[in-house]
């Protein structure tokens, strides 16, 4: 599992099965 540090945009990470991409991600 990535974690929030791994998080860029444009990621597509694979979840409980699901395939995820990251469309936007802003890091606080």
């Amino acid at each position: 599992m990535a974690t929030t540090a791994d998080f860029r945009n444009g990621m597509c990470l694979e979840y409980n099965g699901k395939l995820y991409v990251i469309v936007q991600f802003q890091h606080v």
